[in-house]
């Protein structure tokens, strides 16, 4: 398949961070060391690259040769970063020539993920899914699209999955954290009917794996099928911009789909099944109390 990664990214330096970006600290765009942010970013788009492109071998030891590996699962990856200005961490993670293609805007930096969408449709027909990822989550699961396609045609394309995101660690008690729990229901209610079909079950490999529609839909991320995304580019309210989930970063990732589609998630007891890693430690660090 070939696959449309677009990811907003920006990082204002430290000495103009209070001024200048107008976004809060706690999204880390302009927070946070240069090194951390930088990392996050180069593993961001290498984990598209490694786990989901088509440069994949294996070693054959009997006669110091590599072979194609994972030819079954491997697609078209092109990854698109959407910047404004200087205020990025492009040239520090020092990707390859052709890895990515920066595309710069002149715009306010809260409208970067708005943007990006528009890249996404400006770009419709050419791919089999369109992509859009916060510059700080890493996709590890190379069945990862393979379980998107499933879903789909197991429920039809006004339903679209979205994965837990989840953190990790290794000093505290909790080693694995999912980050998107329950909204008070209030907060989606103008936008989506969780109690309409509010779970959906199958069995997958022997086992029942459960998706529900999440009073937290955000998950700093969408995928969507051609179908989908022609869908959704033609309805009124794709073009303007609307902040009305949160703020900016959750409305640019989430309100539009949800909007659009009836979203879901894999339940609490199944969440590993479609996952995607936060690769800050922020959340997790919130229940250190935990460890006490």
């Amino acid at each position: 398949m070939r696959l449309l990664f677009v990811i907003p990214h920006y990082f204002k330096r430290s000495e103009d961070a209070t001024t200048q970006s107008g976004l809060e600290n706690r999204h880390g765009s302009t927070s946070g060391q240069i090194a951390v942010r930088t990392r996050s970013l180069q593993r961001c788009v290498f984990s598209l690259k490694q786990n989901l492109g088509s440069s994949q071998a294996i070693i054959r030891h009997v006669d110091r040769r590599v072979e194609p590996a994972n030819e079954a699962s491997r697609h078209e990856v092109h990854v698109v970063v959407v910047t404004t200005g200087g205020s990025h961490l492009i040239q520090e993670a020092k990707f390859p020539p052709d890895l990515i293609h920066q595309f710069s805007v002149d715009d306010n930096p809260k409208h970067l993920g708005f943007l990006a969408q528009r890249v996404l449709r400006d770009r419709w027909g050419n791919y089999d899914y369109y992509c859009y990822l916060e510059d700080d989550l890493a996709i590890e699961d190379p069945w990862f699209f393979e379980k998107l396609r499933w879903f789909n045609s197991y429920v039809g394309d006004d339903k679209v999955l979205l994965p837990q995101r989840f953190e990790r660690s290794e000093n505290h008690t909790y080693k694995k954290v999912y980050l998107d729990g329950d909204l008070a229901k209030r907060v989606t209610e103008p936008f989506q009917n969780i109690d309409e079909l509010p779970e959906l079950k199958s069995e997958v490999l022997g086992k029942s794996v459960r998706f529900v529609r999440p009073p937290n839909p955000h998950s700093g991320c969408f995928f969507l099928n051609a179908n989908q995304m022609q869908h959704w580019i033609a309805q009124p309210y794709f073009e303007p911009i609307d902040t009305s989930f949160i703020g900016p970063l959750e409305s640019a990732a989430t309100l539009g789909v949800m909007k659009t589609f009836d979203i879901y998630k894999p339940a609490r007891e199944n969440a590993s099944f479609f996952e995607i890693e936060h690769a800050d430690r922020r959340f997790i660090s919130l229940i250190r109390f935990a460890d006490q």
